[in-house]
């Protein structure tokens, strides 16, 4: 997630495409130059748009002839292709943390995506703070559920059993 546009959509086209994060953007690069290379002839039209989003080339004269809008408009289908060629293998979990956080661009983005995704085997799951404003509400397939913070011995219990019970992690209360 980051406010550049569409980071969060970005960083779910690499989860898409199996693509982990990399500290080096040459390697990451490479990485996702040798996923789209496997698209074949059904994800042809969908090439640029990757190479945008995810900055794994120069950008070719035709797609930067394209608006704004076309652009957006072609980055969104390369998007629903990818889940579309997910599904085929089964049904497909997307999780979204911290969409509070997403770039307008992004948040704009995959409030017209969810629309088209209602009746695909896709299950969306997305975290937000309760005072973010979303529009999914609309959707039939919407259902929210909130989960309020965990009582401070539910945190001590679930902490030890993460990291278990050495003095160097007590709180200073404890001591």
């Amino acid at each position: 997630t980051g406010h550049l546009p569409y980071s969060t959509l970005a960083d779910l086209m690499r989860a898409l495409m199996g693509l982990q994060p990399d500290i080096d953007p040459n390697r990451e690069r490479e990485r996702g130059r040798v996923a789209v290379a496997d698209w074949g002839s059904s994800g042809h039209r969908h090439l640029d748009a990757a190479t945008d989003l995810l900055d794994l080339a120069p950008l070719g004269a035709e797609w930067l002839a394209l608006t704004a809008s076309q652009r957006r408009v072609r980055i969104g289908e390369a998007f629903l292709w990818l889940v579309r060629r997910q599904i085929a293998e089964g049904p497909l979990m997307v999780v979204v943390e911290d969409v509070h956080r997403a770039d307008r661009d992004s948040l704009r983005m995959l409030e017209s995506i969810w629309r088209l995704l209602g009746d695909l085997p896709v299950l969306l799951c997305v975290t937000y703070r309760q005072d973010f404003v979303h529009r999914w509400a609309e959707a039939a397939w919407f259902e929210e559920h909130w989960i309020g913070p965990l009582p401070q011995s539910d945190m001590m219990r679930l902490a030890d059993a993460l990291l278990g019970r050495h003095e160097s992690l007590a709180w200073p209360s404890a001591r």
